[in-house]
């Protein structure tokens, strides 16, 4: 069983998120959090296989939580799930090791069907390659369910 935390600062869609998430099979939502500080703490406290992070949030934002996380060497695959998909918070959000970065508005599905694939596959308790590389300014998915094919240590500049 893949376990989920969920951070956002919107309740209503914590809720979504939870209601849609936990019908997956293979899936289960182990917490929640509404700000960057209760995200650290509850990857700390419940050690999910998945960290799914908003990027803007109260007392700090998503990418603030990811790069503790990160320093911490908590190790849960962490997808950044935003609203906000520009370039600049796609990098910054890479570089401090997002494994995969979703836009809310137009990439729900690609979210559903990766954790089904991480599922089906097993590989939420290992290390998971980023889904971009970047090619000039620009990141461009190296497949298009946004897995890699190269690992993380290997992104070109």
């Amino acid at each position: 069983m893949m376990r989920i935390l969920i951070a956002d600062d919107s309740k209503i869609y914590r809720a979504y998120m939870i209601d849609l998430l936990s019908r997956v099979e293979g899936i289960e939502i182990v917490g929640q959090a509404e700000d960057s500080p209760s995200a650290v703490e509850a990857t700390e406290r419940l050690k999910p296989d998945v960290a799914i992070l908003d990027i803007r949030m109260p007392g700090g934002d998503g990418i603030l939580a990811l790069e503790t996380i990160k320093r911490n060497k908590l190790n849960p695959i962490t997808i950044m799930f935003t609203n906000y998909p520009y370039p600049q918070y796609r990098k910054k959000c890479m570089d401090a090791g997002a494994d995969y970065f979703f836009d809310k508005s137009t990439e729900f599905e690609k979210l559903v069907e990766t954790l089904r694939e991480l599922v089906q596959e097993g590989s939420y308790t290992k290390t998971v390659e980023t889904g971009f590389k970047i090619v000039g300014q620009k990141f461009v998915p190296t497949k298009q369910n946004g897995r890699a094919k190269q690992p993380r240590q290997t992104k070109q500049y």
